[in-house]
This record gives structure tokens, C-alpha cells and sequence, in this order.
């Protein structure tokens, strides 16, 4: 790849989609708040940090041991504002002016945590965020895919009160924490949640497609409608599946590095993100965890850039549809249109 389109990459704004407010704890913040709270890990160092996640990421199932010995520093209001504005710090670091961040309320309503504190710190923290950094904040609320149908329905009634406070645009459907992913896929269970948030006026999203292979793919578009996939990569083996995606203009939120790490591909030259985009279905970049994958927005896309030989245009139009089809609307598009003008 060129110079020219490595500095594009890197200069021009980008928004994200796909992204855990919880998977994005950097290792500063983590010893920080771990000595604010109390808590104790099995590192005492940035570099220890690092090398946990690194050695104990390596599938869908470890990860989730991971996600809890991290998030276990998550203890009230403060520590929810600290998280959003590094997390805008970092983003405005990859000159990304826009993030959609997954909040997994049920799993610290679990560990005791008041959600209305950590509500008031994605407020406070939120407009802190786009004061210092200039990144704007829009928040998807988690609905835990093991939990009951009567509880998924009232945490869906439950968001809705919050979004007095904080921009909570949609509902995402997601990762269970009781267990491995294939005992805890119960899209027809959750089927009457996913309709009220759509009544609600929610946009809809969930994980499928990346363990699991097409056929979870398929069972969440026949019970949650969803307006957007995050993941689903692995739809790319079945043609019909492909052809309806592209048919119905679901967007797939697609995390490359997280792939490869647990082990769907060899590569990112055996990602299906090419092929997906040439079938005409609409596809974003994001970085998923990056505090645990160890990447960055601007990694993501370069490698995918190097590894399908994307030219400057399939480059921008990547980046233009995590605007185009965000959840905030089409508005901030025009930073990178503007942008594109003047360089």
C-alpha cells in the first residue's frame, strides 16, 4: 500500500459502529481505577495488562473470562464518565468523530451497580467528550441473549426511560455471560422484546454470524428484524443468505482483527469482506473490543486495504457507510464529505 493511502486512513474522519464501551478499558485506566477501587489483578503493569489479554484472548469463550476480571474495576458514576472520555480521547487520536458504544448494563446491574450511575456517568462523561475531543457519543443498550423473555422485555422498558438522559438509540442483542454462545441463542425467545423496542422507536441490532454460521444468521432476521448485523461474516457461506442481506440493506458491522484472532480465518485475505462488498451488501469496519483485540480503527482498515488491494475509493466508501448507515443519522457524514473537499 502506498503512503498516500496509508495517511488517508489515518487523517480523514471516520466513524465506528461496532464498538464495546467495556472492551475499550486501556490498560492505564484499568490499573487506575483497579487502585481506586480496590481491585486486585494477576498483572501489576501496562505491559502485564497487555500480555493477559493477549494470552488469554483466543476464542469467544476465554475472551468472556477476560471481560469480567476487566470490567470488575467498573464501580460507579465517575468511573463510567472516565471510561467515555478516554474512550473519546483515543478515538480523536484515529480522527474518529463518531462512535456507536455498546453498554452491557445487565452484566453491572448483575455486579450490583446502580444502571441509573452509570447512566448519569455516560451523560457527564459524553458531553465532556465532545467538548475536549470533538467525538461524538451515541449508546446501544445490551440485551444480554440469555436472559428470559419477561426480563429481556422489561430491560428493553427500562432503556427507554434512560434515553431522557443520554442519546440511547438502540437495542443490541448480544453476547450472554451464562455460558457458551450456542447454549444461550434464543432469538425466538426474544422475538416480543425486539418488537416493543422497535414500537419504542429503538433501532435494532445483534451479534450473529461469527461463531455460529449462517443459520444464526438467518433465525435473528426472521425473529428480530434487526436494521443492522453486527458481525455476521460467516453468512458469506451461504449464497441466498448473501443475496438477501444485500436485498434488504443490512448493514454488517464486521470486526476483522477479532476473526482472525479467534480463529474463523487464517487472514485478513481470507476475510469474506471483499467478496460480501462485491454482492452488494453494505459493510463497516469497526474494532469491536480494541483494549482487548490490541488494535485501532485506522489497523483495521489499512489491513483490510492491504490485504484486498482496495483502491482509494472502495477505502472512502467504507468509511462513508459506517456514517451513511449509523444509528445518528446521515448528518456527520458531512465532516468526511468536507473533508474529502479540502484534501
Amino acid at each position: 500500500m502506498d503512503t498516500e493511502l496509508t495517511r488517508l486512513i489515518q487523517d480523514m474522519p471516520k466513524g465506528e459502529n461496532h464498538v464495546h464501551l467495556e472492551g475499550s478499558i486501556s490498560p492505564e485506566l484499568l490499573l487506575s481505577l483497579g487502585e481506586k477501587n480496590g481491585v486486585t489483578f494477576p498483572f501489576d503493569s501496562e505491559e502485564g495488562a497487555n500480555r493477559y489479554i493477549r494470552e488469554n484472548t483466543r476464542s469467544l469463550d476465554t475472551f468472556i473470562n477476560v471481560f469480567n476480571v476487566v470490567n470488575s474495576v467498573m464501580c460507579g458514576q465517575e468511573d463510567f464518565h472516565q471510561l467515555v472520555v478516554d474512550f473519546a480521547r483515543e478515538g480523536a487520536r484515529e480522527n474518529i468523530v463518531y462512535r456507536e458504544a455498546i453498554i452491557n448494563f445487565a452484566v453491572h446491574e448483575h455486579r450490583g451497580i446502580d444502571p441509573r450511575e452509570i447512566v448519569r456517568g455516560l451523560a457527564s462523561g459524553r458531553r465532556e467528550a465532545l467538548e475536549k475531543y470533538g467525538v461524538d457519543l451515541c449508546f446501544i443498550g445490551e440485551l444480554d441473549r440469555s436472559v428470559d423473555r419477561y426480563w429481556a422485555e422489561d430491560f428493553v422498558r427500562r432503556m427507554d426511560q434512560y434515553r431522557k438522559e443520554i442519546p440511547l438509540v438502540a437495542i443490541g442483542w448480544a453476547l450472554g455471560l451464562k455460558g457458551k454462545e450456542e447454549d444461550n441463542f434464543r432469538a425466538p425467545e426474544h422475538r416480543e422484546a425486539f418488537r416493543l423496542a422497535g414500537e419504542l422507536g429503538f433501532y435494532r441490532t445483534a451479534h450473529c454470524g461469527e461463531v455460529q454460521g449462517p443459520e444464526s444468521v438467518w433465525e435473528v432476521l426472521e425473529n428480530l428484524e434487526p436494521d443492522r448485523i453486527d458481525h455476521g461474516v460467516r453468512g458469506s457461506e451461504d449464497p441466498a443468505l448473501v443475496a438477501e442481506l444485500a436485498r434488504r440493506g443490512t448493514l454488517l458491522a464486521v470486526c476483522p482483527s477479532t476473526n482472525v484472532l479467534f480463529g474463523l480465518y487464517p487472514d485478513f485475505a481470507s476475510h469474506p469482506v471483499q467478496y460480501l462488498m462485491d454482492q452488494g451488501v453494505r459493510v463497516s469496519v469497526s474494532t469491536v473490543d480494541p483494549a482487548y483485540i490490541l488494535t485501532g480503527l485506522s489497523h483495521e482498515l489499512t489491513q483490510v486495504a492491504l490485504a484486498h488491494d482496495l483502491s482509494r475509493e472502495e477505502v472512502i466508501e467504507l468509511v462513508r457507510k459506517s456514517f451513511r448507515y449509523s444509528f445518528a443519522g446521515k448528518h456527520h457524514q458531512e465532516k468526511l464529505e468536507d473533508w474529502l473537499k479540502q484534501n
